[in-house]
């Protein structure tokens, strides 16, 4: 048995003493667990390694995430192309957002979701797109370290324009888990795809009380799928087989208007 084999079978097995409240939250806690480890015996090791330690409570959430954060920084760093950077630094704001938090938000933090989401990211919106990027293979490239997708100029764009404080606290952590699905959608393959999923899918599985047991096997919907296929797939099976997360967040956000 390998040592991520290990982790998962440690992952499927280990309980939390809290029960689920309802039939319906421990289905969403099994497709929780497809859409993150379904046929993932290639995922990161040092990644399953850290968020196993997260669940057996051994360390916190922030620890984890610094732990990962630096692992794969350290790794990109050794990579000269810097691919994606910009990606993965948002996806990890918004991922600490939801996932530490989600249930601790205060109105100054809500006020200033968008300054921490694009702090340091040197963007100045798609309308001056030829201005601030040169165009290399399909992508937009920063003058500088961050290579960046189109995609993503425009999921920017639309984000500021979205006024937070104008909205509730729930209508507000809806609309970033949604942001979040967005930005794990521009590369299905890619390491923030994975990482945002996992940290956000524990973080909260652990906070309704989830049974941490893995009931069910729908390869046909997992996020597997367009992970290891980002390419074989058409533009409408992808979003289709991107579905099954959407349903999860929006799900998770109805059970917490209930408590």
């Amino acid at each position: 048995m390998n040592k991520f084999t290990q982790y998962t079978h440690d992952f499927n097995s280990y309980q939390i003493l809290t029960e689920p409240h309802s039939a319906q939250n421990k289905a969403i806690w099994s497709l929780a667990v497809n859409l993150v480890f379904e046929n993932s015996a290639d995922f990161n090791g040092y990644a399953a390694a850290v968020a196993h330690e997260h669940i057996l409570n051994n360390i916190d959430i922030d620890k984890a995430q610094r732990a990962i954060e630096s692992h794969y920084t350290s790794e990109r760093n050794m990579n000269v192309n810097k691919e994606s950077s910009a990606l993965d630094i948002i996806c990890m704001r918004a991922v600490h957002i939801l996932s530490y938090k989600a249930f601790t938000l205060s109105p100054a933090l809500f006020a200033n979701i968008q300054n921490i989401l694009f702090e340091n990211i040197e963007y100045k919106g798609s309308n001056s797109i030829e201005d601030s990027f040169h165009k290399s293979n399909h992508q937009y490239v920063f003058i500088g370290t961050h290579k960046i997708d189109k995609r993503l100029c425009s999921l920017i764009d639309s984000e500021k324009a979205f006024v937070c404080d104008k909205c509730s606290p729930n209508q507000c952590l809806e609309h970033l888990a949604l942001f979040a699905c967005d930005l794990l959608s521009i590369k299905t393959h890619d390491f923030a795809h994975r990482l945002a999923s996992l940290i956000f899918v524990i973080q909260y599985a652990r906070t309704f009380g989830f049974n941490l047991q893995h009931h069910v096997s729908d390869t046909n919907n997992s996020l597997n799928t367009i992970m290891h296929k980002p390419n074989a797939l058409s533009d409408k099976r992808a979003e289709q087989n991107l579905l099954p997360m959407y349903r999860f967040l929006s799900t998770l956000f109805l059970i917490k208007a209930r408590f």
